[in-house]
């Protein structure tokens, strides 16, 4: 039974295909790199803050996907 991956292209160029097959999949993150995130990482995408509670350090240890300027 042919399951449409060629042994040269194996996993990345199936999941490479279907990447380029899903056009409304945002160009930043592919279909691929996001089966590769951890829970963690894909909670963390979701994840906005204001830029005044914004640093370095948050942004790497909680995976921060949007940073938003708030207007008081």
């Amino acid at each position: 039974m042919d399951n449409g991956i060629r042994s040269s292209e194996g996993v990345d160029g199936f999941f490479s295909n279907l990447t380029n097959a899903v056009p409304e999949i945002d160009e930043a993150v592919s279909f691929a790199e996001m089966l590769k995130m951890t829970a963690e990482e894909k909670i963390g995408q979701m994840i906005q803050i204001d830029k005044i509670a914004a640093t370095i350090e948050i942004m790497k240890d909680y995976y921060i996907g949007n940073i938003f300027k708030s207007v008081y």
